[in-house]
């Protein structure tokens, strides 16, 4: 059923195409150790985010950008080297969050709005997303990668969902 979201060369991100994704993420240690899902454009089968395979959008915790004092924020990110939207959630370790992101593929890049533990599953998305950035260069991927850390036990994934509704990565069963 994804065939429809496939843009040249090779990439994800069809024009006039909405995606959802979501996953269940932890945080396991409290250093300032960077954390993060990235969305890359990549041409190898892995990522290792260093600038030959830079990273389209993310979410996670991006060090000190995503610091307000002492407190850490899981934030959105659009590529390597923009500044990340801090969403208003901290982050707790150990806790574990619910995370919906929609990918809107534009002519002119898009939107990826992110939803954390929204109250409403299986039906219609939340009206406000947590957090939101807008791009005007493609959102166009390849590759979905995490990175948990440098330590081990640092951080966790889990029920990693792609669809093509807010229903269909949400499900109530």
């Amino acid at each position: 059923p994804f065939k429809e979201f496939l843009s040249a060369p090779n990439t994800i991100g069809a024009v006039g195409k909405s995606l959802w994704v979501s996953f269940l993420v932890r945080r396991d240690t409290t250093g300032d150790d960077g954390f993060k899902v990235a969305f890359h454009s990549s041409n190898t089968a892995y990522w290792d985010g260093d600038a030959g395979a830079p990273t389209t959008f993310g979410f996670g915790f991006y060090e000190a950008e995503s610091k307000t004092g002492d407190i850490r924020y899981w934030s959105l990110r659009l590529r390597n080297t923009d500044t990340p939207v801090k969403t208003p959630l901290a982050i707790t370790p150990g806790e574990t969050v619910f995370v919906v992101m929609n990918v809107e593929f534009t002519a002119t890049g898009g939107t990826v709005s992110v939803y954390l533990n929204p109250a409403s599953l299986g039906a219609a998305a939340p009206a406000t997303p947590t957090a939101q950035v807008t791009s005007t260069m493609p959102l166009t991927f390849k590759s979905f990668a995490f990175y948990p850390g440098n330590g081990p036990g640092s951080a966790a994934i889990d029920e990693i969902r792609f669809g093509t509704s807010y229903a269909a990565v949400t499900p109530i069963n």
